[in-house]
């Protein structure tokens, strides 16, 4: 063995031990669990159980799984589950992750942990983009989006999400080239799902069609089939929608905005405000930012930044940020214009 692999070799091991808290003087522990059905108490076969972000194994057929020799220190446990258990679910907006337990390892310590799933139900179909041939979904393409509706919610409309009312699921949808879609593990209830169609990595190559949503009702082991999506322009039967954001206090053009378009439903006669489109945008031309709709009530979220744009540089320097919403009537076949004043100077 030559000099240089041997000093390799030593640093390889140095390292190894250091990993393992040889050398850091702390007793590694072990974490035994098991993942069984709420009703029935039985093992759950198939669940991938992650530890933090990396590290991650699968349920036996009793459902057991097993890290050993995990370095003490705090941990969360992440579960995906196969049909039809509810498992990976995090409600975004609530303080609590539904899908997360959070745990902490002693020094030598087997911590013992048993997890219970309920049972939900899916939704699949397929979507469509006309004239788009093949969708990009892992880039900068067609997004989905779910949300959950609480029917005991007294607010009649929800227009920040993330209160009472509706919450944004973190799920995890399984999206072929083809526009075969499939969402597993959803709990009981009635089920927001919005497609937005945009893509295209070159500006020549860009699209956006207008959100669409459905509203389905989850059973337990149930598949809702056939929730499809089809998203055209077809002018005729959506609406053109054009803002010009204008600075009140010289008359110039903001030409970069970020915009949320959140469409009124009513849901069990409560109107609630579901988002169909967000992102920071670049006016065409003078300033104009231009969108397909489908006919429909509307909340317009508009926000601009005095310096630029996006919601990170909004964090930093908040005292140069302002937003305004507009509520918008939209009609069929319809060119809709609309002009906001922002009391900024643009610099």
């Amino acid at each position: 063995m030559n000099k240089k692999c041997f000093i390799w070799l030593v640093i390889s091991v140095f390292v190894v031990l250091c990993i393992r808290g040889e050398l850091s003087g702390k007793i590694w522990g072990n974490i035994v669990g098991k993942v069984v059905d709420e009703e029935t108490g039985k093992g759950i076969e198939g669940v991938t159980v992650y530890l933090g972000n990396e590290t991650w194994t699968e349920t036996d057929k009793n459902g057991k799984f097993y890290f050993k020799s995990v370095y003490p220190t705090d941990y969360y446990l992440r579960y995906e589950a196969p049909f039809p258990y509810v498992a990976q679910l995090t409600y975004r907006d609530k303080q609590e992750p539904a899908g997360e337990d959070y745990i902490t390892l002693a020094e030598g310590e087997n911590k013992h942990i048993v997890k219970e799933l309920k049972k939900g139900g899916g939704v699949r179909g397929n979507i469509e983009l006309e004239g788009v041939e093949k969708i990009d979904f892992k880039t900068v393409g067609t997004s989905i989006d779910i949300y959950k509706v609480e029917k005991d919610s007294e607010r009649y409309k929800d227009l920040t999400l993330g209160t009472e009312g509706m919450y944004e699921i973190e799920a995890s949808p399984e999206v072929e080239e083809d526009g075969r879609y499939e969402i597993v593990g959803l709990p009981e209830g009635r089920i927001i799902i919005v497609v937005q169609g945009r893509g295209g990595v070159k500006p020549e190559e860009r699209y956006y069609f207008p959100g669409k949503l459905k509203i389905v009702d989850i059973r337990k082991e149930e598949w809702v089939e056939n929730a499809d999506f089809y998203l055209e322009e077809n002018k005729e039967e959506n609406a053109d929608l054009k803002v010009t954001v204008i600075s009140s206090i010289d008359n110039r053009v903001f030409k970069k905005a970020v915009i949320s378009i959140k469409r009124i439903e009513e849901i069990w006669d409560k109107e609630l405000c579901v988002e169909v489109y967000s992102e920071g945008k670049e006016g065409e031309g003078e300033g104009i930012f231009s969108f397909v709709l489908e006919p429909g009530s509307y909340v317009l979220d508009v926000g601009v930044f005095q310096y630029g744009l996006g919601w990170r540089d909004k964090r930093i320097k908040g005292e140069h940020w302002d937003e305004k919403e507009i509520e918008v009537e939209i009609k069929k076949g319809q060119l809709k214009e609309i002009t906001v004043y922002f009391n900024m100077k643009i610099e």
